[in-house]
């Protein structure tokens, strides 16, 4: 049973139906091909048919929805091609946030960090590791304090965790770790800011091997059902 919030304040009414329409896409209640009706969400959510389509195609720009002739917006396949895109994007924007954000870490967000890291461990399930990962990366990268860096750097993020939806979802390997976050705020506890960075950096190629691996064979399998 799907759970979304009705009503919309604050912000700016499009960039709110954003938020939530892509959270719905990356937690898999909007499946892909899904159609996405402009007059169900106008009605879901409260508001007129305008903040709904500037959601659109915002979205749109982003790489969750496309405009297809004969169905209207609908979630976008994620393929293996959009999924390394994603990733080269990770790998390239990864170290000059940190760059920028290291000399800014504070003992208080190495303790936020670590708390972080012990409350999802107490509840731990895919959805509860997809929401550390996000709140995480606010941790790790905030303190660059560059607003539109951190905004391209959150929607590629956004478009990885809808390839982790499906990979720990569909695969049964949940074998969450921490070790690699533990590792990294230890690094940064020294203040070692070079040996940080290219951790973290190496930590990011070896994930995305992995579950490249496993998402490639989620991919061949569902094309050839397809067909």
């Amino acid at each position: 049973m799907k759970e979304r919030t009705k009503k919309i304040t604050a912000k700016t009414l499009s960039m709110k139906v954003a938020d939530k329409i892509r959270n719905e896409i990356i937690f898999g209640n909007y499946k892909e091909g899904e159609r996405i009706i402009e007059q169900n969400l106008s009605e879901e959510f409260g508001v007129s048919r305008i903040p709904i389509r500037e959601a659109i195609r915002l979205l749109e720009s982003e790489g969750f929805l496309e405009i297809s002739p004969y169905k209207g917006s609908i979630v976008r396949e994620i393929t293996p091609q959009s999924f390394n895109e994603t990733q080269i994007m990770r790998i390239s924007i990864v170290p000059t946030l940190l760059q920028h954000a290291l000399p800014n870490y504070t003992a208080t967000t190495i303790k936020q960090a670590e708390e972080l890291i012990y409350k999802t461990e107490q509840n731990l399930s895919s959805t509860t590791f997809m929401h550390f990962i996000v709140k995480m990366q606010d941790l790790m990268y905030g303190p660059c304090k560059m607003p539109y860096f951190l905004h391209i750097a959150e929607v590629v993020l956004k478009r990885h965790l809808m390839v982790l939806n499906i990979y720990f979802n569909s695969f049964k390997e949940n074998d969450f770790s921490f070790d690699g976050y533990r590792t990294f705020f230890e690094i940064c506890k020294n203040k070692q800011h070079d040996e940080a960075i290219a951790y973290w950096t190496e930590t990011i190629k070896v994930q995305y091997q992995l579950i490249n691996e496993a998402f490639i064979k989620w991919y061949e399998a569902k094309s050839n059902v397809a067909f």
